[in-house]
Formats: structure tokens, C-alpha cells, sequence
């Protein structure tokens, strides 16, 4: 059964809980402004639609180039590969190919270089 508003239905206090909520919404819309705002200045500007430009790709250098830049022959390097000093970081058509950066860092700690 429904009841209308003439047939002893009040309906002040629903317009009034009403009203609350709406001014609650309008509250809770205009913090999350604040935040919005704040976290936009937090971020670095980038053109709208526009996604950060992802991190290169890692320069590879195979053993050969490795162990002349390093100055080491074949076995230290494999020794080296042993005792965890530099990590093979892929294998192609039958060739060890390491990080530039981790073949840099051989070479530094190898020769003392700081």
C-alpha cells in the first residue's frame, strides 16, 4: 500500500534527511577537490593522454667485449660468473651476453678503480 503525502504521510523530515545528505555529498565532493589537486601537483606534467616514456632497454655486451674490457681471459671471467661477481644476463645463438653496467662494475672491482 502506498501512502501520499495528504493521507497523514510527513513528509518533512525525508526532505530534511534529504537535505543533509546532499550537503554531506557536497562536502565529501569538495575535499576530494582538495585532494585531486594535491596529488596533480605531486605528479610530474605530462601532456593529458600521454604515458611516461618507459625505461630503455639494457646496453648487452658479449664475452668477447667483456673480457677485453674487463682484461681477463676466458676462465676468470668464468670464475668470475662462479663466484657470482657478474650474472649472464641472456643467451643467444650460443653467446653469453652481459649488462653494460654490471660488466662496468667488474672491471672497476677487478682493477681497483673506485
Amino acid at each position: 500500500m502506498v501512502r501520499r503525502a495528504g493521507a497523514g504521510f510527513n513528509v518533512s523530515p525525508m526532505l530534511e534527511q534529504l537535505e543533509r545528505c546532499e550537503a554531506y555529498l557536497v562536502s565529501i565532493d569538495e575535499k576530494l577537490g582538495v585532494i585531486a589537486d594535491c596529488c596533480l601537483k605531486l605528479v610530474p606534467d605530462y601532456p593529458a593522454g600521454t604515458p611516461p616514456v618507459p625505461d630503455p632497454e639494457p646496453v648487452l655486451r658479449d664475452a668477447e667485449y667483456t673480457r677485453n674490457r674487463v682484461g681477463i681471459s676466458e676462465s676468470t671471467l668464468l670464475r668470475c660468473q662462479q663466484r657470482g661477481e657478474i650474472e649472464v644476463a641472456k643467451r643467444a645463438k650460443g653467446k653469453k651476453y652481459f649488462r653494460d653496467e654490471d660488466v662496468e662494475r667488474l672491471r672497476k672491482s677487478y682493477r681497483g678503480i673506485e
